[in-house]
């Protein structure tokens, strides 16, 4: 009741106060200077003659539950930089303007209604906020509510009278958002309380709600104005109920594949279709966590929705949720949840509190219904059905002879392997927990099996995976067509051969051995059975340094780099490669991609490199074989006769390359026949005189003999009937005297026109003299050779060509002077 301002302050004023009151001043209300900081709750300023509260520049105003009520000019006047807060309060009746501020304003849950001015008016270049509340009835002479002369400002959730048109203007820009209305809040009392069927009431922000009711009104969505909201507990009432569930239980679902709990909760308060914004639904909501831990607050949680389901006024209810894992798959896993009540507004909900539980797998897969029989090539094989369950996951397979497998893609399975007699399988089915079946079994009388090889006109490279009952080539191969077979070659130390229509002593194959591997040749396409008991699948013949040539018994394909394993982390396998009409390749130290041979299969050889070969020694240990075998998979085998050398039964004739290097040695047979022997190919790696070259005209020479004919060589495993001549005047030489002192004479008989050179070597093959004598006439050409006086004593080798072919040689002993 003071005559002048009920507070005056020239300078700046800092004021926190609760409940003030400030009235009935002649002047302001309060007056304050420049950079004031104004905090009150609960003030009432009424009936001052001048504004209610005015404030200098610079200042920061925060007022909550705020009553500025019948001054006699503006509620509140706000100069420029500062702030103004104001919430859940009113400006009424005020005879200037409700609010006049120049500064950032900010209204939430706010009423400015029948003040004599605008109900609110900004200036300056400012952002202004305007959310859930309620301006009507200012400016009774052209009901202006809102005057903007700058800035923005953004409402949203608002009645505002006349805002589609007179109720607004000035030239700063309106953002108007979702919520706002026009309408007549329909005040019930002079107080401003809003009657139950207001526009307002359930008007706010939806994601907000009435903390007490009264004067929050009609359902639990926030009011409009200044008595709704999540902080209306001031004006009085009574605090609502929470309208969370309360998640009571997760439990595990009985007798059930596992991944599924059953969660029990409570009905929310407001799941009472009798109510305004009742629960209408419920939403369920699970912890995102590999891990399985668990957690106790929704703020920890990475939520994902599973489902809902409507509300039926019930006291509590259920819902099967999916689990994340199970525990008996993963050892103590938990799934985490919570449950949402929902109104038909998107944004009113309630959240329970968190829950965890485990699921269990309780049920295993029914037993296999197992049945079997032996197939006529011996192998037995065990079968079921497709198990219906749906987390089937795989079947172990297993008998008393010691065959296992598991298996997960087919209903059926082989064992290749079965000894004779009876055999009993037995099976059981796991699911995707590990649950497993009652063991199913059956009992097969298995006999000697036979394996079938289908061969193709040619050559094939096959092996068995039975030892032979019969192992003599003979046997093993009757069963073909009659007079189909026409070679059999192996490989072990060299090559080994049969031929069905040739002469029996010219075969150096008689019997078959286990695990090695064979060509057969056959004039049309036929099918090998050979009976026996099986094989090991995984065994690896001992293999000697360099090429080898195996079988492999497997029932199922292997990768080369997991049969040779051992052999790869050696660093001992060199090669492995195959043949199918056409031959394929595997590197282990390669590129993978350029490898050709990816599987070895049953009934296919395999030609196999290694750098050191293993032996078997006294004591049945494997020890490492130094020596270099000059042998490969590229060679030709030859036999055949040569009449002319008969009488020299027991001594060899030599096979010799364009050299005149001698590659190989055929052993001569009474009657003058040449024993079965394999010329080999040349290696890139390998010394000159271990092969022959491909496309090399190779002759056969005998005691300073050539025969007349030659064989090109072709390292195709091309077999080769030899027959040889050796004229007695063949393109013979001689040397003498010998052995010899200064010099010695040369002299050839030459049967065509030749260019003549030669040369001398040591005993290390090492050329000490070399001479040339130009394109001679035929007939007989005698040269004395100089050059021998320049060498030491010792023993040497003279070797004439003609024509650049090997001619002939013959040793020499030089003495000394």
């Amino acid at each position: 009741g003071n005559g002048a301002d009920g507070v005056s302050v020239n300078g700046d004023l800092d004021w926190t106060s609760t409940e003030d009151i400030v009235q009935g001043n002649g002047e302001d209300g309060i007056d304050a200077g420049a950079n004031s900081n104004i905090t009150m709750f609960g003030p009432e300023i009424w009936e001052n003659e001048g504004r209610g509260l005015a404030t200098a520049e610079g200042s920061a105003v925060d007022l909550d539950y705020a009553r500025i009520d019948g001054n006699g000019s503006h509620g509140v006047d706000l100069e420029s930089g500062g702030s103004l807060h104001l919430a859940n309060s009113r400006l009424l009746n005020n005879g200037g303007q409700g609010i006049q501020s120049g500064s950032p304003t900010t209204l939430n849950h706010c009423n400015l209604a029948f003040n004599g001015g605008t109900g609110l008016v900004l200036t300056g270049n400012n952002f202004h906020t305007l959310n859930n509340s309620i301006l009507w009835g200012n400016n009774e002479t052209n009901y202006t509510q809102i005057d903007i002369g700058g800035g923005v400002i953004s409402t949203s959730y608002s009645t505002v009278q006349g805002q589609s048109g007179y109720g607004v203007t000035g030239s700063g820009q309106f953002y108007w958002g979702e919520g706002v209305i026009e309408a007549d809040p329909l005040f019930a009392d002079d107080d401003l309380h809003l009657n139950t069927y207001s526009p307002c009431v359930d008007g706010g922000q939806p994601w907000l709600m009435d903390a007490h009711m009264p004067y929050g009104l009609g359902g639990v969505r926030a009011d409009m104005g200044m008595y709704g909201g999540p902080d209306n507990a001031y004006w009085g009432g009574l605090a609502l109920p929470d309208g969370a569930s309360d998640l009571l239980a997760v439990a595990d679902t009985p007798q059930d594949q596992g991944n599924t709990v059953g969660l029990t909760f409570s009905a929310s308060f407001y799941d009472n279709s009798d109510l305004v914004n009742n629960v209408t639904h419920y939403s369920f909501w699970r912890h995102f966590d590999p891990t399985g831990e668990a957690i106790s607050e929704v703020a920890a949680g990475n939520w994902e929705l599973l489902g809902e389901m409507p509300s039926l006024s019930l006291a509590q209810y259920a819902y099967q949720a999916p689990t994340l894992g199970n525990t008996n798959a993963f050892g103590d896993f938990s799934s985490c949840y919570f449950v949402a009540a929902h109104t038909d507004n998107d944004d009113t909900y309630w959240i329970s509190n968190v829950s965890c539980g485990e699921s269990v797998d309780n049920l295993a897969p029914n037993e296999p219904e197992l049945n079997g029989l032996v197939l006529e090539s011996g192998e037995a094989q065990v079968f079921w059905p497709e198990p219906a369950e749906p987390d089937y996951a795989y079947t172990e397979v297993f008998s008393d002879a010691g065959f296992s497998t598991t298996i997960s893609s087919d209903t059926l399975v082989m064992d290749g392997n079965a000894p004779a007699g009876a055999i009993t399988y037995s099976a059981v089915h796991y699911d995707v927990n590990g649950n497993a079946s009652d063991a199913a079994s059956v009992t097969l009388d298995v006999g000697v099996g036979a394996d079938v090889i289908p061969l193709k006109a040619g050559w094939n490279l096959i092996s068995l995976d039975r030892s032979p009952s019969a192992s003599q080539v003979a046997q093993v191969f009757a069963g073909l067509q009659p007079g189909n077979l026409q070679y059999v070659t192996s490989f072990s130390d060299g090559v080994e051969f049969y031929d069905p229509n040739g002469l029996s002593f010219l075969n150096s194959l008689s019997t078959l051995e286990d695990y090695r591997g064979y060509w057969v040749k056959v004039a049309a396409a036929d099918t090998l059975v050979v009976n026996g008991a099986a094989l090991d699948g995984a065994t690896i013949p001992q293999l000697q340094t360099g090429w080898n040539l195996i079988g492999y018994a497997g029932a199922e394909d292997a990768a080369p780099a997991d049969h040779f394993a051992a052999e790869v982390a050696a660093e001992n396998l060199l090669y492995v490669t195959g043949f199918d009409e056409g031959f394929s390749y595997f590197d282990p130290n390669g590129l993978p991609f350029l490898n050709s041979l990816n599987a070895l299969r049953n009934g296919f050889g395999y030609w196999v490199k290694v750098v050191s070969g293993t032996q078997a020694d006294e004591n049945g240990l494997t020890t490492q074989q130094d020596a270099e075998v000059p042998v490969n998979p590229s060679f030709v085998v030859v036999n055949g006769a040569a009449p002319d050398l008969a009488p020299f039964a027991g001594q060899t004739v030599d096979v010799l390359n364009p050299r005149g290097d001698r590659i190989a040695q055929l052993p001569i047979l009474d009657g003058g026949y040449l024993m079965t022997t394999a010329i080999f190919g040349l290696e890139s790696s390998a010394d000159a005189t271990l092969g022959a070259q491909l496309g090399e005209h190779l002759r056969f020479a005998f005691a300073g003999a050539v025969a007349a004919e030659t064989l090109t060589f072709d390292g195709a495993m091309k077999v080769a009937h030899l027959d040889l001549t050796f004229p007695e005047s063949n393109q013979i030489m001689s040397v003498y005297p010998n052995p010899a002192m200064g010099s010695v004479t040369l002299e050839v008989n030459l049967h065509e026109p030749g260019r003549i050179m030669g040369e001398i070597l040591d005993m290390q093959g090492r050329q000490v003299a070399s001479f040339g004598f130009g394109d001679q006439s035929s007939g007989r050409f005698i040269q004395e050779l100089t050059s021998v006086a320049e060498l030491e004593a010792g023993s040497y080798e003279l070797r004439v060509f003609v024509n650049d072919s090997f001619f002939e040689s013959r040793p020499l002993v030089v003495l000394s002077r």
